[in-house]
């Protein structure tokens, strides 16, 4: 019996010996978990969580490091021209091209002298043109119904009858052929009205043209005249 005491004492301290060293075995396994898992070659949760966390600890250093140097980076940029992104430049050609108007071509800064219009000269009648209103002049009287007009060449201004003298200078060509025959109705009308006294069915006439002397606050020189005349 006091065998068996001595037997189980020494057991039981041999029992918490071992206890006691298991103990100390499973703290220093919480305190060093990478020796442990190396020396029992088991798996743990705890360990993996650890790689985990340094893993991306060191995932964060990497980013907070690229972004310290991309920081960096655009600093840098900021101030040297050449790390900046590049922008197109144009040169003066190259602006040119691109569609900025082109400068018109110099030009001489003397100015033409002006031209001086031609004083107006006035028109030189010939003897075809007095010839030429006399006849047609001539064509419309005697072609008159009222009254008969009948030439007399040899007639003159003075001691007959007339209505106006057309200045062929001032009036021109057509101007003077419309007065005559405005005279040769005027003259018609006047030999055959009754309140004029005697009527008169025939007409002796003629139409002349001379030339005149010009006023004298006229510019020197001679106008031609036209004159139809009756008697």
């Amino acid at each position: 019996m006091k065998t068996i005491f001595i037997i189980a004492t020494v057991l039981t301290l041999i029992g918490i010996t071992g206890c006691t060293g298991n103990t100390d075995f499973h703290i220093a396994e919480s305190l060093y978990p990478e020796t442990t898992l190396k020396s029992t070659g088991e798996s743990s949760s705890v360990p993996e969580e650890i790689n985990d966390k340094e893993e991306e600890s060191s995932r964060e250093g990497l980013s907070e490091s690229a972004v310290s140097e991309k920081a960096a980076e655009t600093s840098t940029s900021g101030t040297n021209p050449s790390l900046t992104t590049s922008t197109s430049v144009n040169t003066p050609a190259e602006s040119q091209t691109a569609g900025t108007p082109s400068k018109p071509p110099a030009t001489s800064s003397q100015q033409p002298e002006p031209i001086e219009p031609a004083e107006p000269t006035d028109p030189v009648y010939t003897q075809k043109d007095y010839d030429d209103i006399i006849r047609i002049v001539r064509e419309y009287a005697e072609s008159q119904t009222k009254i008969k007009f009948i030439w007399k060449p040899v007639m003159q201004k003075d001691g007959s009858g007339y209505h106006g003298t057309p200045n062929l200078n001032k009036s021109g060509k057509d101007g003077v052929i419309r007065t005559l025959k405005y005279h040769v109705d005027l003259t018609a009308d006047v030999l055959t009205d009754p309140a004029n006294g005697l009527t008169s069915d025939t007409v002796e006439y003629n139409i002349v043209w001379y030339e005149q002397d010009r006023y004298f606050f006229e510019e020197p020189g001679k106008d031609i005249y036209f004159a139809l005349i009756y008697g």
